[in-house]
């Protein structure tokens, strides 16, 4: 036995001379030996340019070449890594021969990207003038598991080799030339049997052509209407996928070619995406056949990779040739595509020799579990596999926009990688996986999405309105110490709540989450029920911030004039309001977003402005003990009557107080139901969630302090003429004048945090109407003005109605903040519990922001936070209790609890299913998803066709 350890080792002395004989076999490098040794040196360190082995073919033909100098010699021998070689037309399990005396040449670029030259030495790929000819044979219509666009297999012939090929198209607009030319001598019925027909087949058509409408159109072609800046569609999906048999077939985790086919089919189904191709060439095993495929596989085992086994097996990295998609896609019409690809060499090899195809953009495909996502190919072979692509083959597993999120090796050492290196999806092929279209305006961008939850959030409404309730109801030591207990538990909800809304961004927000994270039988009821609590709890903060503002107007109006507030015309200014706010969702839709800047420049910059001139201008300050220790229970409902404080206990008192703060910190989910507006939403909204909640506790503290510190009087603060404390400090601080100018301010951002309320709770009610929670009327978006109007002015009405009881209740404002309150945290808790409870299904779901090993911990304090407030803010808040005094916030969440539930048990069960999946009713029935309106006249006309059906029912039991 030769000693293998004796061998050279330098790379060059592993090439054969030409003085060798013919049938002498090269010899191999010493990592090749079958026997059991220690690799010496790996294969990723070699020159690779110096792997090249001679045949006898071209051996022959350069000894007889002696004027050549030697570099000459060795640039014309076809290298393991060169790119002239390509298999035979029909590779078999056998090593293909290098006896051949003409070597077969590619019409196109192979590219091998195992070097960072393209595997070509020093010289760039040589582009062949021709294309290869192709001819589409055959093209059926496949219906397919996947919905969404019909898909068309056309299968082709070629001048290369004796493989058929395929190209699967999604919708029926693409078409190809070879396929469409006439035959000589075929009839109608061959053209329909061989696919070259328009439209739709049915039985009894006996035309190839569909007939024309009156206005000379194809019977069965949409009309077009509009500019053609308005028909202008996007350049369509194209993937080249090679055929792989182990990966699509037999389930095999050594790669990610059948995930990467399915991916590609859903990208390109999805409703709005254009349609797309895929080209399907056999050309198994990166073009060196089956049967050396699982060679190579074997010799993976034994410690090579995906590259380094190839080239042991003395074939190209890559061998593939991309002339026949070329060709391809040529004959389907096309020029300029967008490639579903990893691979940028690939982008100029199927651009065609004379850029026949124009690659506009390459769209990276993420591996499913990179994203988080189920399904997702998870194997320790998959990760060496990716790894190699990407550190021997050039491949590139972002776009540019995202690089910032490419993922780290160490992470792809395991096959795993954070969802936020995830390329920028688009955000209505998101919206289309949970089967929705889009309808509604999408261009608000991050700082939009934080705008609308700091607008609602509103530190400077919450304080002001509920000022009074927390200095009678536990004092200044409550005030300010609790905002801090309640920000740190609210913190814990938003970030709870920011991990669902990533990974299902929807405007339906909490009730469509539980309905998602619930198993498959309880989904409905989960959903049910989040709804109707988020429902009551998004129209009762609209009252509170609404009639708050009325409340602020009606009081401002009293000073330095005869006016005389009174519960009637605080009601009529109220409606007037509600009815200013409508007016704006419904018309002016376009400037909300601009508006959202002012509420953002006003709450922040003006209210700083505002609490920093408090405390400059006070002739006095309250001290720290003051602010911080002052206990103060003014619960009792007369001066006669004890408060809770002697009754209960001071705690007691102190968690009653809690409402002002924790009222205040609400309305955080906008970001959620805004989601469906927002660019990047998966990023953006819970961005927007966390941020708003963040910076609104912070920012409310510096409020509060301000307003604490500069009383100048607590007995007359608290007893004031104008029943508005907050409106007492600043006449104190500046004088009346001074005081109604500042009011207004305090007003201005009190009717934006209004506007922007009405706008969250007319998307909720909407998505809930879409989805069968409320009357289907409500689901409506005006095709002109992109707003959802009918659920606009539901949201304004039913908002007023909740208003209604403060004409006899003196507590009916602090009872309409508790269901507020109560209400929206109830819906923020129950999709929380639901992803606590079913942890191990939430975790395949969740999306770039992800608490990991925090989840469950925050999620468990989330929901025992959530479970305290609405025990504590259903108790009574006046001592004694009566009918004048009753907390009816336990009657309004009972009648929801129990209502809905009794609902649910009589009739909803039978014919409510959660979250409707849009994308699936248009396939059923056999709508077009971009066409405005189209769906709900389907489903009009369908409902008219069951009334009708059951009109004749009842007609036939009569007679």
């Amino acid at each position: 036995m030769p000693d293998l350890d004796a061998s050279p080792s330098h790379p060059s002395s592993w090439n054969p001379t030409h003085n060798d004989e013919s049938d002498v076999v090269p010899q191999l490098p010493p990592f090749y030996s079958p026997q059991p040794i220690p690799v010496s040196r790996a294969i990723s360190e070699l020159d690779l340019n110096s792997l090249s082995i001679s045949h006898p073919a071209i051996d022959s033909h350069l000894s007889s070449v002696d004027s050549h100098s030697e570099s000459e010699q060795e640039s014309a021998l076809p290298g393991l890594v060169s790119p002239a070689f390509t298999p035979p037309s029909t590779p078999g399990a056998s090593t293909p021969s290098y006896r051949s005396s003409v070597q077969h040449i590619p019409k196109s670029i192979p590219v091998d990207s195992s070097v960072a030259n393209g595997g070509c030495g020093q010289k760039k790929p040589k582009l062949l003038e021709k294309l290869p000819e192709v001819s589409c044979v055959v093209r059926a219509r496949i219906p397919t598991t996947i919905g969404g666009m019909e898909m068309f297999l056309h299968l082709y012939t070629n001048s290369e080799d004796n493989k058929e090929h395929l190209a699967i198209v999604f919708g029926n607009s693409i078409r190809s030339r070879s396929l469409d030319r006439p035959r000589e001598g075929e009839t109608e019925l061959d053209r329909l049997i061989r696919g070259a027909y328009t439209g739709r087949l049915y039985p009894g058509r006996t035309s190839s052509k569909m007939p024309e409408r009156a206005n000379g159109a194809a019977k069965g072609t949409p009309e077009v209407d509009g500019s053609a800046e308005e028909q202008k569609k996007d350049p369509p999906l194209v993937r080249i996928h090679s055929e792989c048999y182990t990966g699509e077939t037999v389930w095999s985790a050594r790669c990610d070619c059948g995930e990467q086919l399915d991916e590609a089919a859903r990208l390109m189904s999805l409703p709005g995406s254009g349609g797309g191709i895929i080209i399907y060439l056999r050309q198994e095993g990166r073009g060196i056949g089956l049967g050396e495929k699982l060679k190579a596989y074997n010799l993976q085992d034994l410690g090579s990779d995906t590259v380094e086994a190839n080239l042991l097996l003395r074939h190209p990295a890559d061998a593939r040739s991309y002339g026949l998609a070329t060709a391809m896609l040529r004959d389907l019409g096309q020029q300029d595509i967008r490639l579903l690809t990893n691979n940028p060499d690939k982008v100029r090899a199927v651009e065609g020799p004379n850029r026949e195809i124009v690659v506009k953009e390459r769209v990276a495909m993420i591996p499913l579990a990179w994203r988080g996502k189920s399904g997702g190919i998870r194997s320790q072979e998959v990760g060496g596999y990716l790894k190699t692509k990407i550190e021997k083959m050039g491949h590139i597993y972002s776009t540019p926009k995202a690089e910032k999120y490419t993922a780290t090796m160490a992470e792809l050492e395991n096959g795993l990688e954070r969802h936020r290196s995830t390329v920028e999806e688009k955000d209505e092929e998101v919206l289309a996986e949970f089967g929705y279209k889009q309808e509604l305006r999408r261009d608000w961008g991050l700082l939009h999405n934080f705008g609308i939850s700091f607008s609602i959030i509103s530190v400077i409404t919450g304080i002001t309105t509920l000022f009074e309730y927390g200095l009678t109801t536990g004092g200044p030591g409550v005030m300010s110490v609790g905002w801090i207990v309640v920000s740190v538990f609210t913190m814990a909800v938003a970030m709870s709540m920011a991990e669902i809304v990533s990974a299902i961004p929807t405007a339906g927000g909490p009730y469509y989450w539980s309905a998602m994270l619930a198993p498959s039988k309880h989904s409905a009821f989960a959903s049910w029920i989040t709804g109707w609590f988020n429902f009551l709890g998004q129209v009762a903060v609209t009252t509170g911030i609404s009639f708050g503002l009325a409340g602020l107007i009606s009081t401002t109006a009293t000073v330095k004039s005869s006016y005389v507030a009174t519960p009637g015309k605080t009601i009529g200014i109220y409606a007037a309001v509600l009815i200013s706010q409508g007016i704006v969702n419904t018309f002016g839709v376009h400037v909300l977003r601009y508006l959202n800047n002012t509420s953002i420049l006003l709450h922040s910059a003006g209210v700083t402005a505002l609490a920093i001139a408090v405390l400059a201008k006070a002739p006095t300050h309250q001290s720290a003990k003051f602010v911080f220790a002052t206990f103060n229970d003014g619960t009792a409902a007369t001066a006669s009557d004890v408060g809770w404080a002697t009754r209960a206990s001071p705690a007691y008192v102190a968690c009653l107080g809690a409402l002002m703060s924790q009222y205040t910190l609400t309305g955080f989910d906008a970001s959620a139901h805004l989601s469906e507006e927002t660019k990047k939403a998966s990023w953006s909204a819970p961005i927007g969630v966390i941020s708003s909640v963040g910076f609104s506790s912070i920012f409310g503290f510096f409020v509060l302090l301000s307003f604490l510190f500069s009383i100048q009087n607590f007995e007359n603060t608290v007893g004031s003429t104008y029943s508005q404390p907050v409106l007492q400090i600043l006449v104190d601080v500046f004088g009346d004048d001074g005081a109604v100018v500042l009011m207004c301010l305090i007003m201005i951002c009190v009717w934006h945090c209004g506007l922007f309320s009405l706008t969250s709770n007319s998307r909720m009610m909407f998505a809930f109407a879409r989805d069968g929670g409320i009357p289907h009327f409500f689901h409506k978006v005006d095709a002109k003005l992109k707003s959802p109007i009918r659920t606009v002015w539901l949201a304004a009405f039913l908002a007023f109605c909740l208003a209604l009881p403060s004409l006899g209740s003196p507590v009916a404002f602090a009872a309409a903040t508790s269901i507020a309150t109560i209400g929206l945290y109830i819906s923020y808790g129950i999709p929380i519990l639901i992803g606590l409870i079913y942890y191990k299904d939430f975790n395949t779901r969740k999306g770039p922001f992800n608490l990991r090993m925090f989840s469950r911990p925050v999620a468990f304090v989330s929901v025992s936070w959530i479970c305290f407030i609405t025990i504590i803010f259903c108790l009574p808040t006046v001592n004694p209790v009566s009918s004048q005094t009753l907390n009816y916030t336990v009657v309004a969440v009972g009648i929801i609890a129990i209502g809905s539930m009794g609902v649910w048990i009589i009739t909803a069960r039978k014919w409510f299913v959660g979250p409707l999946k849009e994308v699936k009713e248009a396939e059923r029935l056999g709508v077009d998803l971009e066409e405005p309106g189209e769906l709900e006249a389907a489903e009009e006309l369908a409902a008219k066709g069951e009334a009708e059906k059951g009109v004749e029912a009842s007609s036939g039991e009569k007679l």
